[in-house]
């Protein structure tokens, strides 16, 4: 299982002052810190507006202190991600990197191919650099309040990209990213990301992505932490292999530290959280959590729907 740790925000932040002032100390302090309370790669989030440059100053200044810890380079735009890869190989920004993401699906093409300008520029890239590729069907899926588009079509559509990369000389890892949404939104979607991911079983050579963080989303602070447990070790049953998390919230961590069976349950929610990832694992519900069940049992309420 690899843990990504998220929040590693770029655009418009006090970590992109200090990286144009040439200072990566708070940024590196900021790792540092997702390294220690158990992340295993850095997810760097240059956002919706945050470009290359902003990518490629922070893994600049990361890679001076931090050599091997995989850098998960993510912003909303393909080209964007394109250009961030082709400056580090230009920079010589030790890998691995992983590009994140590359967004797939739309009118059907040829098998495996990839017809957007931007998408092919992102392969390209990724092959040059080595680097490992984030795949997102989201671009098969359907707007929020409509109706959802069914597992098949974003599991094909992941599967052919991931074809697509292959063929592109893409060498991986590549992770096929399971489209989590927050359960007070959209809990249908947030349920069929578990579906996804049993899917995802089926295409060989990729890992299984999913961003756990997402699912908090719009509930209250102990609901959403809740939410955040419940649904990492449905992940898992349903099988996750990378997980995007705050690693700073050490119950998250712990949880997904007894999901992975790195650690023994001990009492009745243990063995709940266990039964929930025995049941995501065959697509079933679980049952409700042991009473009182208190922020768990809102959480299982919202997700379970």
């Amino acid at each position: 299982m690899l843990l990504v740790g998220q929040s590693l925000a770029l655009h418009a932040s006090p970590h992109a002052q200090a990286l144009a002032a040439g200072d990566a100390a708070p940024l590196v302090a900021a790792a540092r810190a997702q390294l220690e309370a158990g992340a295993d790669a850095l997810d760097l989030n240059a956002g919706l507006e945050g470009g290359a440059l902003d990518l490629v100053q922070a893994a600049q200044g990361l890679r001076r202190a931090l050599v091997r810890v995989p850098l998960f380079l993510d912003a909303a735009s393909p080209s964007a991600l394109a250009m961030a890869l082709e400056l580090a190989e230009r920079e010589g920004i030790a890998r691995p990197l992983v590009a994140n993401a590359l967004p797939v699906g739309g009118p059907p093409g040829p098998p495996g191919s990839l017809s957007d300008s931007a998408e092919e520029a992102l392969l390209r890239a990724a092959a040059r650099a080595r680097a490992g590729l984030v795949i997102s069907p989201r671009r098969a899926d359907t707007p929020t309040g409509r109706e959802q588009a069914p597992v098949a079509a974003l599991s094909e559509a992941a599967r052919e990209a991931a074809e697509g990369a292959r063929m592109a000389g893409v060498p991986g890892p590549l992770y096929l990213d399971a489209l989590a949404y927050p359960p007070a939104s959209d809990a249908p979607r947030a349920r069929r990301s578990l579906d996804l991911l049993r899917a995802y079983r089926a295409v060989p050579d990729t890992e299984r992505l999913v961003a756990v963080g997402n699912v908090g989303h719009g509930a209250p602070g102990d609901v959403r932490r809740a939410l955040r447990r419940l649904y990492a070790v449905a992940a898992v049953g349903a099988g996750a292999t990378t997980l995007i998390l705050p690693v700073e919230d050490a119950e998250l961590l712990d949880t997904v530290a007894l999901a992975v069976a790195a650690r023994a349950p001990s009492g009745d929610i243990d063995g709940w959280l266990l039964t929930v990832a025995d049941a995501a694992a065959g697509g079933e519900t679980p049952p409700p959590p042991p009473s009182p069940g208190g922020p768990l049992r809102d959480a299982w309420t919202l997700l379970s729907g």
